[in-house]
């Protein structure tokens, strides 16, 4: 997902790789800094899912909790992110990068989970009921993979929600 950009829909295909490239399209005038762009995207469940999202300022829930995946990058300005994950099958990296703003992480707790944040931040992890070991936030569930959360921020508040 990109925006601003020229706005286009790419899908593009090889081996057992599909790359879906959107992009919105610019804003001009007096009044386009107060617009914003809204997605609303339905993947399909059944694939396996890598996910890189590049954007400037934005405000995104990314529910995530149905998909199969196989990794999330996120890379994005000054901005609220809510990320909502299900049960791995698999170890599941998340790098998520913002200048600085809000990250709520929602994770099942059956969800194994090793949080390592890089920059500064004021969090609940000790709360959320993770351990820390030297740099490293863990928590341990009861399924067979795990997320593996990298949060590289300048300055952040991080939330971490097991449900």
């Amino acid at each position: 997902l990109r925006g601003p950009g020229q706005p286009s829909t790419q899908v593009t295909t090889a081996d057992d790789l599909a790359v879906l490239d959107l992009r919105a399209p610019s804003q001009r005038g007096m009044l386009a800094r107060n617009r914003g762009n809204d997605w609303r995207i339905q993947l399909n469940t059944s694939l396996a899912w890598q996910l890189d999202i590049s954007a400037g300022a934005v405000t995104a829930d990314l529910d995530l909790r149905r998909l199969n995946l196989r990794g999330v990058k996120v890379q994005s300005g000054v901005s609220r992110l809510a990320v909502r994950l299900g049960d791995p099958a698999a170890e599941v990296p998340v790098d998520l990068q913002l200048s600085t703003g809000l990250v709520d992480l929602y994770l099942p707790s059956s969800a194994t989970v090793e949080v390592r944040v890089d920059g500064l931040s004021v969090d609940n992890f000790r709360d959320a009921g993770l351990t820390r070991d030297a740099d490293v936030w863990r928590a341990e569930g009861s399924g067979t993979g795990r997320h593996v959360v990298r949060i590289r921020t300048s300055g952040a508040r991080i939330r971490v929600h097991r449900e």
